[in-house]
């Protein structure tokens, strides 16, 4: 069941949530069209290391050049979609590439191989959860999983007329030790 809450008009809305997922190779001495060469995939974005990008912080934009080269792609899905939907979107994209995927981790100038899930919501219990399938896929590449969920419940304040579901009765719970 979705979680509901209470907004600034003391009107339900479902929780809002914005996912995301990528492959993301990071490598010192490999380039990115090697990298996309080797697994048969183009990249959605790539940069050289060296090369500076743009972050933002306290309204002040900083230019920050990468450490190391890299490749990334992304899911597709619409960002309102499941983490674990972003996530199988990602894991069809790569598709028949895996053991080239996984056979980057062997070679010295790559750094790191990983899959990113970003998870941004305004619901306070933000779990989500991958089939066994799913992790088995994501072992085959051998790449690490990096989860970033960031909560934002703003103004909001889940709705008290909504029962959520019974707090786990465990058999030892309140029991003396006789």
């Amino acid at each position: 069941m979705p979680l509901f809450l209470m907004d600034e008009d003391r009107t339900y809305q479902p929780a809002r949530t914005d996912s995301g997922a990528s492959l993301v190779i990071l490598a010192s001495e490999l380039h990115p069209n090697d990298i996309g060469a080797r697994i048969g995939l183009a990249a959605d974005r790539w940069w050289l290391r060296g090369e500076s990008e743009s972050h933002p912080s306290n309204g002040v934009t900083r230019r920050i050049p990468h450490k190391n080269s890299g490749w990334v792609i992304e899911s597709r899905p619409e960002r309102t979609a499941s983490a674990e939907e972003h996530l199988m979107d990602l894991l069809d994209r790569i598709g028949d590439r895996t053991e080239a995927i996984a056979a980057l981790r062997s070679d010295d100038g790559v750094l790191s191989v990983a899959l990113w899930i970003g998870h941004h919501t305004d619901n306070g219990n933000p779990g989500f959860s991958f089939k066994h399938d799913v992790l088995q896929r994501i072992a085959a590449l051998g790449s690490s999983l990096e989860i970033d969920v960031y909560v934002d419940m703003g103004d909001l304040e889940v709705a008290p007329e909504i029962p959520l579901p019974p707090r786990l009765k465990l058999p030892f719970a309140n029991k003396r030790a006789r």
